[in-house]
């Protein structure tokens, strides 16, 4: 089993459909916002089982590079969603630089009229094109080597 600590609830849903997808047992685990003191709790209760936090790349480059330092200690993988999950989402649909887009859970509501949620984005990973996803997005081609069997 893979412990994977995310942000909200929408990303637990596409965690979960992913890793139902993939015949990848998780637990996901919800932090809330960027409380990575909860984060690091969450690793020590689950110490002994491979564990990944999923965080979106927002605010300082610097504080992030700081907790994937601390929690990398603590034997967790970070997986950072360039720009932010939406943006794998995007990836999939054919988006070739959803890296770039600003604000990808705007385009994603603009464009594709995709409201965040739990069960819809649990759906949209059920269904989402994993090889085009890999192609368009290096951070979800990331997470898909840390949710891989030599990495559990």
């Amino acid at each position: 089993m893979i412990v994977v600590i995310v942000e909200g609830p929408s990303d637990k849903g596409f965690i979960e459909g992913l890793c139902g997808r993939l015949g990848v047992k998780c637990h996901v685990l919800i932090m809330r916002g960027n409380r990575f003191d909860k984060a690091r709790r969450l690793l020590r209760i689950y110490e002994g089982h491979p564990r990944i936090l999923v965080k979106d790349l927002k605010g300082s480059p610097r504080a992030l590079d700081k907790i994937a330092g601390e929690l990398g200690e603590a034997g967790a993988k970070v997986v950072v969603a360039v720009k932010e999950l939406e943006a794998w989402i995007l990836a999939g649909l054919c988006y070739s630089n959803a890296e770039e887009i600003p604000d990808p859970s705007w385009e994603l509501r603009r464009a594709k009229g995709v409201l965040k949620s739990e069960h819809t984005y649990r759906e949209i990973a059920a269904s989402l094109d994993l090889e085009r996803a890999k192609a368009n997005s290096p951070s979800f081609r990331e997470l898909l080597e840390q949710l891989s069997p030599k990495h559990s």
